[in-house]
């Protein structure tokens, strides 16, 4: 998966993925000790692009399930705007064509009770 990327490059991708988002760019390149121009570089390197590309939808489709859990979990305590959400999220993901996982069936129950048989509030 990584190609010929090298280890400071697969730090400094992880770092943009998965460090506080409040750090800057800039701050991150400095603290890793890479130039801007550096980075320039590695994003005209298409196995550099191709790891972070990697990372960064790993990142968001773990970030989409673990949404998905955390509003399941309220929905079943009974709150029913974490339910549209949910249902809202499940439809989101569906449309740009991600494996999104059906409802429970606790879930259902309660949104067929709230709404009725429309298939999304």
């Amino acid at each position: 998966m990584n190609g010929n990327i090298t280890k400071k490059q697969k730090k400094v991708a992880l770092r943009l993925v998965f460090d506080d988002p409040s750090l800057s760019l800039e701050g991150i390149l400095a603290d890793e000790g890479v130039t801007t121009e550096k980075y320039a570089a590695w994003l005209a390197d298409s196995d550099f692009t191709r790891f972070l590309g990697t990372v960064s939808k790993n990142a968001a489709e773990a970030g989409g399930a673990r949404i998905v859990a955390s509003l399941s979990e309220k929905c079943r305590s009974g709150e029913t705007s974490a339910l549209k959400a949910y249902f809202d999220v499940l439809a989101k993901l569906k449309a740009h064509g991600e494996d999104a996982c059906a409802a429970d069936d606790g879930i259902e129950a309660v949104r067929r009770e709230i709404w009725g048989d429309v298939s999304s509030p």
